[in-house]
């Protein structure tokens, strides 16, 4: 799914780089972005805040 919303992304919307974070303990996510090609750019600390509990995040990203 997300190998066909990148490409259509990039062929049909004009888009020239997606961007993805993820909670840094969400290795699922991590390994679906890597096999469609993301690249891991950079960590987030503390950006995201969910109730309480304040979550550092991962930036992945991929350019046409």
């Amino acid at each position: 799914v997300l190998n066909t919303f990148t490409e259509h992304c990039f062929s049909n919307l004009n888009i020239q780089r997606l961007e993805a974070p993820i909670f840094d303990f969400n290795k699922t996510s991590e390994k679906v972005l890597l096999n469609c090609g993301y690249t891991f750019e950079n960590d987030l600390p503390n950006h995201y805040t969910k109730g309480e509990k304040i979550i550092s995040a991962k930036l992945y990203a991929k350019e046409k």
